[in-house]
C-alpha cells in the first residue's frame, strides 16, 4: 500500500504523460494536415509551379495569395496558429522552427495580399487610364503654308515636315468668354525657334498678337524670354469682339528676336482664320511659323527716337539714320532728307520740320533733333508722319517712303512706338521703322 506522498507523485506523473501524449498527437495531426494540403495542391496544379500559382510565393508557410483573374477568396491556413509576430514586428517567425519566413514577408504584406481580389482580369500594378483625367479639347496641327484654319484630324504623329518646322512652331489655346464677349488666346510656348543671326544658336523671343482687321489700338505682347529656342510663356490675352464677328478676322502671332540696339528681327509669323475654328471647344493649336514678308522693308528703314516732356509741353524727335533706301532714279544719285509733320484729327493743325540732305547716300546718318510744342489737349488725337524724300535741285522732291505714328494708325510699329512714348514720359525711346511705299510724286 502506497503512502500518500508516493500516491500523489504517481498521479502527477500520469497527468504529465497524458498531456505529453496529447501534445504529440496534436502535432502529428497538424503535420498530417499540412502534408495533405501539399499533396492535394500538387495533384491539382502539377508540382511546385502549380503550388506557387495557387498558394502564393510560399504555400508551405501558409501565406495565401489570390491568383490574378480569380474571384475566390483565399482559404484560411491551418498553420496560421503556428506563427507569432517577433519582438520587432517586421517579419513572421515560426514557433516550431524558430526561423524567419523566407523572403521576409511581413504581416502587412500578407494581409494586403490576402484581402486583394482581382476580378477584372488585369494584372496587379497596372495603370488605370480613367484615374488620369485630361482637359478636353481638340488639338489642331496647322501648317505654315495654309494658315487658313484647316484642320488635321487626330494628334501629331511625330513626323515633321522640314518645310513647316524649319522656323519653329507656336502652341496656343483658343477660347471664348460669352459673359464678357472676349476672345481668349492662351499663349503656351514656342518650339524649335531658329535665330536670324547665324552666329548664335539661340534667340531672345517674344510674341506680338493682333487681329486682322484690327479691333482696337491696344498692343498685345508676351514677356521676353532670354537665350532660349523653346520658350514657355503661359500668358492669356483678351480681344473684345462679338462672337458673330469672329468670322472674317484672322489671328496673327509674330515671333521676334529682341535686339536692344537695332530693329527686332522677325523669326516668323503664324496666322489662322477664326471663322474656320470652333473656339468654344477650347482647341489647342500647334502652328508652324512662316517667314515674314520682307517686301515691307524694300523701301528701306529709318531709325529715330521719340521723347515727350509733359511739363515743358515738348515733343522731341531725333532722326538718327536710315539704311537700304530704295533708289528711285537710276540716272541720278540719292540725296535723302527727313521731313517730320505733326497732324491732329480734329483741329487739323500741321507743323513741319526737315533735316539736312545727305549727298549720294543710301545709308545716310543725320543725328539731328527736332522739337515741337505739344499741349496736353492736343496730345489726344495727335499723329506724326515721318517721311524720307530725295532732294532734287531741278525738279520736285520725290518721296521714298514714310511711317505714321499715333494711337489709331494702321502701322503696327508706329502705333507701338507712340504708345510706349506716351506711357514713358521723359525717356527717349528709339526704334527702327520700315518705310511704307508711297506714290512717287512731288513733295508739298
Amino acid at each position: 500500500m502506497l503512502s500518500s506522498p508516493a500516491l500523489a507523485a504517481a498521479i502527477v506523473c500520469s497527468c504529465i504523460a497524458a498531456v505529453t501524449a496529447l501534445v504529440l498527437l496534436l502535432l502529428c495531426v497538424c503535420r498530417a494536415t499540412v502534408w495533405w494540403q501539399r499533396a492535394a495542391s500538387g495533384s491539382r496544379w502539377g508540382g511546385r509551379e502549380g503550388r506557387l500559382l495557387q498558394g502564393g510565393a510560399f504555400p508551405e508557410y501558409g501565406v495565401g495569395v489570390v491568383a490574378a483573374g480569380s474571384s475566390k477568396s483565399p482559404e484560411p491556413s491551418l498553420t496560421g496558429s503556428l506563427f507569432s509576430r517577433n519582438s520587432r514586428g517586421s517579419s513572421w517567425r515560426s514557433s516550431a522552427t524558430g526561423g524567419d519566413a523566407p523572403g521576409g514577408s511581413t504581416a502587412a504584406d500578407s494581409r494586403s495580399e490576402e484581402t486583394v481580389s482581382v476580378g477584372s482580369g488585369k494584372e496587379l500594378g497596372s495603370l488605370e487610364p480613367s484615374l488620369y483625367t485630361r482637359k478636353e479639347g481638340t488639338v489642331l496641327i496647322m501648317p505654315a503654308e495654309s494658315g487658313n484654319g484647316q484642320r488635321r484630324s487626330g494628334h501629331s504623329t511625330g513626323q515633321k515636315n522640314s518645310e513647316e518646322t524649319k522656323l519653329g512652331q507656336v502652341v496656343f489655346r483658343l477660347g471664348y468668354n460669352f459673359n464678357t464677349s472676349d476672345l481668349l488666346v492662351h499663349v503656351l510656348r514656342a518650339t524649335d525657334l531658329v535665330s536670324c543671326d547665324r552666329q548664335k544658336d539661340f534667340v531672345d523671343p517674344f510674341i506680338t498678337l493682333s487681329l486682322e482687321p484690327p479691333i482696337d489700338s491696344k498692343e498685345r505682347q508676351t514677356s521676353l524670354q532670354r537665350r532660349t529656342s523653346c520658350p514657355t510663356f503661359d500668358q492669356t490675352f483678351k480681344f473684345p469682339i462679338d462672337f458673330d464677328s469672329l468670322e472674317g478676322h484672322r489671328l496673327r502671332l509674330l515671333v521676334q528676336d529682341f535686339d536692344k540696339f537695332s530693329r527686332h528681327a522677325p523669326v516668323g509669323e503664324f496666322s489662322a482664320d477664326l471663322g474656320s475654328i470652333d473656339v468654344t471647344s477650347e482647341p489647342e493649336v500647334v502652328g508652324s511659323l512662316r517667314s515674314v514678308d520682307e517686301n515691307q522693308y524694300s523701301n528701306g528703314e529709318l531709325l529715330f527716337s521719340l521723347s515727350l516732356l509733359p511739363g515743358a509741353e515738348k515733343l522731341t524727335i531725333a532722326v538718327m539714320k536710315a539704311r537700304n533706301l530704295r533708289q528711285i532714279n537710276s540716272e541720278k544719285s540719292m540725296d535723302p532728307y527727313v521731313r517730320v509733320t505733326l497732324l491732329h484729327e480734329e483741329k487739323g493743325i500741321k507743323k513741319r520740320k526737315k533735316t539736312t540732305s545727305k549727298k549720294r547716300a543710301l545709308n545716310p546718318v543725320w543725328n539731328e533733333a527736332m522739337t515741337f510744342r505739344v499741349t496736353p489737349d492736343l496730345l489726344h488725337g495727335l499723329s506724326v508722319e515721318v517721311a524720307v524724300l530725295d532732294k532734287d535741285l531741278l525738279g520736285q522732291d520725290a518721296t521714298i517712303g514714310s511711317v505714321r505714328l499715333g494711337n489709331s494708325v494702321d502701322c503696327r510699329s508706329g502705333r507701338q512706338h507712340w504708345m510706349e512714348t506716351v506711357a514713358n514720359p521723359r525717356r527717349a525711346l528709339a526704334m527702327w521703322h520700315p518705310l511704307t511705299a508711297s506714290a512717287t510724286g512731288a513733295a508739298t
